[in-house]
């Protein structure tokens, strides 16, 4: 679980590119594998994931011939490398049930994801028992906090390790421009986006409240109310 700001992505990202190379310096996994990686959108993954695989894995070691995959609409939906390795890309755009059935080595999340779409894919990694990691910043789904974060932190579920990490931890920031971010930010804003603290602590009581489905239009209420 780590702040906004703090490399959460590029780390994320680069866990995709050393399995997917097996070159995982304590986690190997052997080549060729398939895994996915999740973006909250597919406009988010072009405009974060696609410019961070150019960044960080160098070119010679993608399939020269097709490295990206793009949907109809010219989104990007897999990369592929030379070794055979693929890696599928997904949304939370897409519909949970798109992510039954299939089979994975590893699969990651960047930003929180439904406990829906996360059970849809931990039955992917049953027949490899293949690992899964998340990278976020808990300003929703409350359920990780319960379900994987805390029996994480307090061993009750020994098989999830957790990380905290907060901005200022990034060496590569920009301190002055972080400061008059948090400088705006309210004291239960900084401590979702800068400590990286779960936003159900800070005053969500209902954990399936949203305000999409619940809020209604004011009115008055009468006698016959």
């Amino acid at each position: 679980i780590v702040s906004k700001n703090s490399g959460k992505t590029t780390s994320n990202l680069i866990e995709c590119v050393w399995t997917a190379l097996g070159i995982h310096p304590y986690n190997p996994i052997p080549v060729p594998n398939r895994g996915k990686m999740y973006g909250d959108s597919f406009s988010a993954v072009m405009e974060t994931f696609v410019p961070k695989f150019e960044e960080w894995c160098p070119p010679e070691y993608f399939d020269p011939k097709k490295p990206f995959e793009h949907d109809q609409r010219g989104n990007v939906i897999g990369v592929n490398f030379k070794n055979g390795s693929r890696i599928i890309v997904g949304s939370y755009d897409q519909e949970d049930r798109k992510a039954e059935g299939s089979r994975f080595d590893y699969i990651s999340f960047d930003e929180p994801p439904s406990r829906e779409l996360y059970i849809a894919n931990m039955r992917g990694l049953i027949d490899t028992g293949g690992r899964m990691w998340f990278s976020l910043t808990p300003i929703s789904q409350a359920w990780l906090k319960d379900d994987i974060f805390d029996p994480g932190i307090s061993g009750e579920k020994p098989y999830i390790e957790c990380f905290n990490m907060r901005s200022d931890e990034n060496p590569h920031i920009d301190h002055d421009a972080l400061g008059l971010f948090l400088s705006e930010l309210t004291d239960a804003e900084k401590e979702v986006r800068f400590h990286g603290h779960f936003a159900k602590l800070t005053g969500v009581v209902i954990d399936t409240y949203d305000a999409q489905i619940h809020d209604i239009d004011p009115f008055e209420l009468d006698d016959s109310y």
